[in-house]
């Protein structure tokens, strides 16, 4: 364990104090995880760490970040749990609720049926899918030119 204890610092970005999260410099998958070698086996750098600390996670069990960092591996940001997803918070319920509260706007139909008749004029295909996101992004805009 001390040589992967050694192993692993040589990856370690260390915040200002001990309380922030840790930066990764070796190897991440695709989506970002922090992975390292273990026993042969890609592992993600968190579970590791875990181990190095608290000792075996036992079966159904998943480390989490709290910080909701997914690169960070400071000791003191990880968690046991049973699910994959952390469980919210009154903050991250309250963050949810603000932006959906920012979606909702009234778009002038105007403005909406603009977006097909401009595709029209370019001979463009527009799919439910790709409109769907264009409107949301109109919505998105409408409701920061209404905050100002």
């Amino acid at each position: 364990m001390d040589e992967l204890k050694k192993r692993l610092e040589k990856f370690i970005i260390k915040g200002a104090t001990e309380d922030d999260c840790y930066g990764w410099k070796g190897s991440v998958c695709n989506r970002g995880y922090t992975r390292v070698s273990y026993k042969g086996i890609s592992t993600g750098a968190n579970r590791v760490m875990w181990m190095m600390h608290h000792g075996e996670i036992p079966r159904f069990h998943y480390v989490l970040n709290t910080c909701r960092n997914i690169a960070c591996i400071n000791p003191k940001h990880l968690c046991l749990s049973t699910s994959k997803r952390m469980p919210e918070t009154e903050e991250t319920k309250a963050k949810r609720r603000l932006f959906r509260a920012r979606l909702v706007v009234d778009l002038p139909t105007k403005l909406v049926l603009g977006v097909k008749e401009q595709a029209a004029k370019r001979n463009i295909t527009i799919t439910k899918y790709l409109y769907g996101l264009i409107v949301r992004a109109l919505a998105l805009e409408a409701s920061y030119e209404k905050k100002d």
